[in-house]
């Protein structure tokens, strides 16, 4: 898109139903926005969409905790990196004595 164009192409409820030629329905979903889901369905079993719908729900639910724990990690590596990297920058060498109480009090 665009600079000028309003919105994006695709949101949150954005999918795709392809019906094939050989009696088989291609569904396709958002998980994430770097992630989409692709079913290939027998016509007669995406008659059940809203279970396929639900499905779909619990399995995006899923994914969303996955990168969540992720990001967590590696928010605590980082600070963890953050707090040894400012105790080995004391401008005479030696550590801070407010850095030595913090580490021995994990």
């Amino acid at each position: 898109l665009t600079g000028d164009e309003a919105g994006t192409p695709y949101d949150k409820e954005s999918m795709a139903i392809i019906h094939l030629n050989n009696t088989t329905v291609m569904y396709l979903k958002e998980v994430t926005k770097f992630l989409a889901l692709v079913c290939f369905l027998r016509e007669e079993s995406f008659e059940r969409k809203g279970l396929i719908d639900y499905n779909f729900h619990c399995f995006k639910k899923a994914i969303e905790e996955v990168f969540d724990v992720r990001l967590k990690v590696q928010r605590s590596r980082k600070l963890l990196s953050q707090r040894r990297w400012s105790r080995q920058t004391v401008p005479n060498g030696t550590q801070a004595a407010v850095g030595k109480r913090a580490y021995a009090h994990r």
